[in-house]
């Protein structure tokens, strides 16, 4: 991502819950056309290491952007496990080789597609007040 100021990517650009909502919407996304391109049945995904590290990143990713939101927003929405989401980040992060790839792929088919329409909704939320 470019900043528009400077042409290049700059920290700045990531301030904000709209944001980081924005950005955990995004990489929910990541994780589904991964799905679509790679394949939908766990055999394909626990057979093919870079579609597991394609969805493993986006994890990560979303963990990241989690942990940028403010307090007031993940504390009224207490049905969204948030803080399973950045631990997840960390343990991926810091230890990928212990990582239960059966765990993730239902992270990725339960956990992802509930995140993403509520993330949506607070955005929109949001951007409303």
């Amino acid at each position: 991502m470019k900043s528009k100021e400077t042409g290049y990517w700059s920290m700045k650009d990531e301030c904000g819950p709209l944001y980081a909502l924005g950005m955990i919407i995004r990489f929910c996304n990541s994780i589904r056309s991964a799905m679509e391109r790679f394949g939908n049945d766990e055999e394909d995904f626990l057979g093919d290491e870079l579609y597991q590290n394609s969805c493993c990143f986006a994890l990560i990713q979303i963990g990241e952007y989690v942990k940028k939101l403010p307090k007031e927003i993940t504390k009224e929405h207490p049905d969204i496990e948030w803080s399973e989401f950045a631990g997840l980040r960390d343990f991926i992060a810091h230890s990928y080789h212990k990582t239960n790839m059966h765990r993730i792929w239902i992270i990725m088919t339960e956990d992802i597609p509930l995140l993403k329409p509520r993330c949506e909704t607070i955005l929109d939320e949001l951007k409303n007040e």
